[in-house]
């Protein structure tokens, strides 16, 4: 991963693949159809961020707080989230094939429509309100 970046280049439908957004706090920004394809997200702060639309194809967002973002219809394909917040996030329609979610808090996340290898345990562990 590069150096990281003004996070004034952090516009909807910016092509920013492979960039270094680890530790930022981007809390509340509009990312939406953003592609941070294989990007460094990690202990990220995106609370309340709308990525709709987004590519976080083999993106790496160990430790992220995600709680309450927007990630509809984003695609997670190959994403590490281990230990993210997910809180009360809405991942509906969301794209997690071959994601790792361990040790993720998924509590009251909106998961309908969402596409998973393991999305049955998903839904199952997200209504115990507990971590995966």
């Amino acid at each position: 991963m590069g150096e990281p970046i003004d996070p004034a280049r952090l516009i909807p439908g910016a092509y920013l693949p492979y960039v270094n957004l680890a530790g930022m706090d981007l809390t509340g920004m509009n990312l939406r159809n953003i592609d941070l394809y294989r990007a460094d997200l990690h202990n990220t702060i995106l609370v309340g961020a709308d990525l709709q639309g987004a590519n976080l194809t083999a993106a790496y967002l160990a430790g992220a707080n995600l709680q309450r973002a927007n990630l509809r219809d984003a695609t997670l394909v190959g994403a590490y989230l281990g230990k993210a917040n997910l809180e009360w996030a809405n991942l509906r329609y969301v794209n997690l094939r071959g994601a790792d979610l361990t040790g993720a808090r998924l509590y009251e996340a909106n998961l309908v429509g969402a596409i998973a290898d393991n999305l049955a345990e998903l839904l199952w562990r997200s209504q115990q309100q507990t971590d995966l």
